[in-house]
């Protein structure tokens, strides 16, 4: 998920997502090298597409484990970012019909990993798959960073810290989907939607605003539209 030059309230914006383009290779390189992990190939990311169905018994839910990295090298994430991508899992756990269990492990051992990067003001997130098979494994990347959204966005931002929240854990929850086998959309209610198809980019982080009276909603708040998980589903459809 790109961002696309500065962005006012109510304005619209068409954003290039997800298009294999090359990050910011010294501040994405920095991230993953100081945790251990080795930067892909050219530098590149390849958002993840949907694969065929993965068979899980309803006895025997598929395991995966999960990873979330403490913070970005300058400092741009909290500790309290980790909050919100583990309930960007948890909202896709909950609603697999049982398909699949989210366990936390080592890094190295992990199925999904989540890393925080910044000084990159053209990218909110990245998903790149690292699995051969269908068991899905991949590498994530969110940039917790609000001052790339433009001076109104990051004063809005900064006086409602709620929706700075809401803008970070909306990423990890795209992200994420993208790691379990999603690919974008073009209809604006889905979560999966790709920016690249037009619409008040605003207004799609407000609308999940609204929802929220406080910052401990957003666990039970998924954000998720009837077609992801429609879709997250079939992925992981039960035999």
């Amino acid at each position: 998920m790109r961002r696309s030059g500065a962005l006012a309230a109510g304005s619209r914006m068409r954003l290039s997502i997800g298009t294999g383009r090359r990050l910011a290779a010294l501040a994405l390189a920095a991230c993953l090298l100081a945790a251990g992990h080795p930067v892909w190939s050219g530098g590149t990311v390849v958002t993840a597409t949907a694969r065929p169905g993965v068979q899980a018994s309803p006895r025997a839910p598929l395991r995966l484990t999960y990873f979330i990295g403490t913070g970005a090298v300058d400092g741009t994430a909290r500790q309290s970012d980790r909050e919100l991508a583990t309930w960007a899992l948890e909202a896709w756990q909950r609603n697999v019909d049982g398909a699949f269990t989210l366990e936390a492990a080592p890094e190295r051992e992990a199925d999904l990993r989540l890393y925080w990067v910044s000084n990159d003001a053209s990218l909110y997130g990245q998903a790149r798959r690292t699995g051969t098979g269908d068991r899905p494994q991949a590498v994530v990347v969110v940039n917790p960073d609000m001052n790339g959204l433009g001076p109104v966005m990051a004063a809005r931002t900064t006086a409602d810290p709620l929706l700075r929240d809401v803008i970070v854990y909306l990423t990890c929850l795209h992200e994420l989907g993208h790691a379990l086998g999603l690919a974008h959309t073009d209809d604006f209610a889905d979560i999966m939607y790709t920016f690249g198809a037009g619409g008040d980019i605003v207004e799609y982080f407000d609308r999940y605003r609204r929802q929220l009276m406080r910052r401990a909603d957003i666990a039970s708040v998924s954000g998720l539209s009837p077609q992801d998980v429609t879709t997250i589903r079939t992925i992981f459809r039960q035999p």
